[in-house]
């Protein structure tokens, strides 16, 4: 029951949600880049690494493309292993790569310079290759466990609701060690609020392994008040997320109404690294503000409003080979960078007997932006291996969003990379759209 309170609106799901497929870089502009008189040097090549490419890429529809400034999009040369060398003589470029999985067809791009980015590293989610780590099962019964509420058990990045009867629960995950923990909520009001977890550090798994947990080793978590102030009828959504240095991410707080509250560890199962990421979101009228801050130690927290993202208009450009869409939208001030979605919803006999999703992302750095921003889908359905089933459909609504994102951790947050260190405030604004081509 506490996993499955965790729906939100499709802007949401994937504002945030889908940020899990992260993007990491590294900095690779001259140091010296920006002195007097000195003359930046552009490498003629970039290079893009998948991290689990697959090795049956067919399988998955898996294709990468480049475009070299506002060239036509071109497949990428063969990889070197997982990288790829790929001649850009512009100062701007694009990359693209493409999966179809079970229930979910999807496209992502990403835009930067050369300036910015000579280097990418792309993880492939685990959906989309067969080289992913093979999961294994972890199980366990939790003992004296508390009457009423919900109670959740989290390793690594992965949860599961704890049986109320049973005390059964079940994770499917990656072998290797990280923390197990456990905590039991009070739902009512549209909220739950862990009232009381506990922690298990450095648990090894690497089989199928059964970990008990005696709830009597649990402790009672510290809340403070949050205070969000807005006007109208808006949709408001405040969280609490504990990361644990041991790689585990486990929800204290989901909240739907006031009062708000978040939520950390008692202060004697709390360890060096445990970070908590307070998470206000703000949707009214088609446009969503988040904000984070990643703290070391949960305290009263204000909501303040950011400035709002403006207006996305969006407009189907072509029918052929595909729709294409293509959406413009005023600068954001101190943005690392734009996320553009767009997400459309199929029926079994439009996906070939089962319902399934197609999606296209992009993510696009200020000085790929430039000053009038706008996102135009790639065009792909030319170049060998594509597949039409990645298409969008004619006559069905695409549902979608622009994001624009700040973050005091510096532009190499961008595109999102969670965790963040204590310290770290990330703001996301967007506007949500619709098209139908």
């Amino acid at each position: 029951m506490w996993c499955r309170q965790r729906q939100l609106s499709i802007t949401i799901a994937l504002l945030v949600a889908a940020c899990g497929d992260n993007l990491e870089t590294g900095p690779d502009a001259p140091a010296n880049a920006d002195a007097p008189g000195d003359t930046m040097v552009i490498p003629p090549m970039i290079t893009v690494t998948f991290t689990n490419r697959p090795s049956t890429p067919t399988a998955y529809k898996f294709l990468v493309a480049f475009q070299d400034g506002t060239g036509p999009w071109t497949l990428a040369p063969a990889p070197t292993g997982d990288t790829y060398s790929i001649p850009i003589t512009a100062l701007n470029y694009g990359i693209a790569w493409t999966c179809l999985s079970p229930g979910l067809r999807e496209v992502t791009a990403f835009y930067f310079s050369k300036a910015e980015r000579s280097s990418l590293t792309i993880p492939v989610p685990d959906r989309c290759t067969d080289r992913a780590p093979m999961a294994v099962s972890l199980s366990g019964t939790v003992s004296n466990r508390p009457v009423g509420g919900a109670m959740a058990a989290a390793f690594g990045p992965r949860a599961s609701d704890v049986d109320t009867t049973s005390g059964l629960y079940s994770i499917a995950t990656p072998p290797g060690t990280r923390d197990l923990a456990v905590g039991h909520a009070v739902v009512g009001g549209g909220n739950a609020v862990m009232d009381s977890a506990t922690v298990q550090r450095g648990v090894v798994v690497n089989a199928g392994s059964t970990v008990d947990v005696d709830f009597a080793t649990a402790m009672a978590t510290r809340t403070a008040v949050v205070t969000v102030v807005t006007s109208g009828t808006p949709r408001v959504n405040v969280r609490t997320q504990l990361q644990t240095p041991g790689g585990t991410s486990l929800r204290l707080v989901d909240a739907n109404a006031a009062p708000y509250l978040t939520s950390g560890l008692a202060a004697s199962q709390a360890v060096s690294g445990d970070v908590y990421n307070l998470q206000i979101l703000v949707a009214q009228g088609g446009q969503t503000a988040i904000t984070q801050n990643w703290l070391s130690e949960v305290a009263p927290t204000t909501y303040v409003a950011p400035t709002p993202f403006g207006t996305a208009t969006t407009t189907v450009m072509s029918s052929t080979p595909y729709p294409i869409i293509t959406t413009t939208w005023a600068p954001y001030a101190n943005t690392l960078g734009y996320s553009w979605s767009g997400t459309q919803a199929l029926t079994a006999g439009q996906c070939g007997g089962t319902a399934c999703t197609v999606m296209w992302t992009s993510n696009v750095s200020p000085a790929a932006a430039g000053s009038a921003p706008e996102n135009h889908m790639p065009t792909l359905g030319g170049l060998t291996g594509w597949d039409a089933d990645l298409q969008f459909r004619s006559g069905v609504s695409i549902l979608g969003y622009v994001n624009a994102m700040t973050s005091t951790a510096g532009s190499m947050d961008f595109p999102l990379a969670p965790p963040a260190t204590a310290g770290t405030n990330r703001v996301f604004v967007a506007a949500d759209w619709i098209a139908t081509p």
